[in-house]
């Protein structure tokens, strides 16, 4: 299936662009860039005048609240609020209750996020230093 985003403002840092053009997706893949593309046979067209096209945005400060936290936000909710931000990874705070400060928690954040209900967000948990986060002793 070929798609194409036309007339957004594209942004790609690692290779230094910055202009307005169109991108065309084959089967989950970008194959082409630039100021016109091929048209021809695309299946869905979208003009994105006035919007931005970038690669996968990364939040390096999110908090998901799970687990003890659950009726703030949950690894679900924010995976899915991250993915309709244009967001692809996530590192979550261990200021969780209990905090993230051991292997089997770190798993159970890794586990829930790789549910299809996720978004596809990968989601890297950042461990806390100390145990509860309490300063000593260091954490597993």
């Amino acid at each position: 299936m070929k798609i194409v985003l036309k007339n957004g403002r594209i942004i790609d840092p690692s290779l230094n662009l910055d202009m307005v053009g169109s991108v065309t997706i084959v089967d989950d893949q970008i194959e082409e860039v630039g100021e016109k593309v091929d048209e021809r046979d695309a299946y869905e067209r979208y003009d994105c005048t006035g919007m931005w096209i970038t690669p996968g945005l990364v939040d390096l400060h999110a908090h998901l609240r799970e687990p003890g936290f659950a009726h703030k936000e949950t690894i679900i909710s924010g995976t899915q609020s991250a993915a309709a931000g244009g967001f692809t990874t996530i590192c979550c705070m261990p200021n969780t209750k209990p905090a993230l400060d051991n292997p089997a928690l770190i798993d159970f954040i890794l586990d829930r996020s790789a549910s299809p209900e996720a978004g596809g967000i990968f989601v890297a948990p950042i461990g806390a230093l100390t145990k509860g986060m309490d300063g000593e002793p260091p954490a597993d």
